[in-house]
């Protein structure tokens, strides 16, 4: 169980780094530059902070546990990462931006799922504008 956790937690880093990489106005150019492999190292959380603060909020969530303890959890973490020199939070889990206040930490914070649901909208509305009905 705790292997599988590991390797959800690895996915939803990764499409967070993604999210980051798509955002780029030259993409290439940012991954294959020094500030974009420190910016790849730096989104990875210790294992420490992955088990005992993402993932026991990311459950908590899903259980219901109260939104204060999880919110508490996952500002650790944020703070844990800009310690480590991020300087941008991109939420990639669909649990954590219940629970993540970016009151808490002194950068910016991407929603993957706001920058997913935005860009969709934006599709079904030039898609609208393309077919009369």
């Amino acid at each position: 169980m705790l292997k599988a956790a590991e390797w959800i937690i690895t996915i939803i880093f990764s499409m967070e780094y993604i999210v980051r990489i798509w955002a780029s106005p030259k993409p290439w150019r940012y991954i294959f530059s020094f500030y974009g492999i420190i910016d790849f190292l730096a989104i990875i959380p210790d294992k420490d902070v992955e088990d005992n603060k993402v993932m026991k909020a990311v459950f908590g969530i899903k259980a219901g546990t109260g939104k204060n303890t999880n919110e508490n959890l996952l500002a650790e973490a944020g703070q844990h990462l800009i310690d480590k020199g991020a300087e941008v939070i991109i939420l990639g889990c669909t649990e954590i931006p219940l629970a993540f206040n970016p009151l808490r930490v002194d950068v910016p914070v991407v929603s993957a799922t706001g920058v997913l649901a935005d860009r969709s909208i934006q599709m079904y509305n030039e898609l609208k504008t393309r077919i009369k009905y």
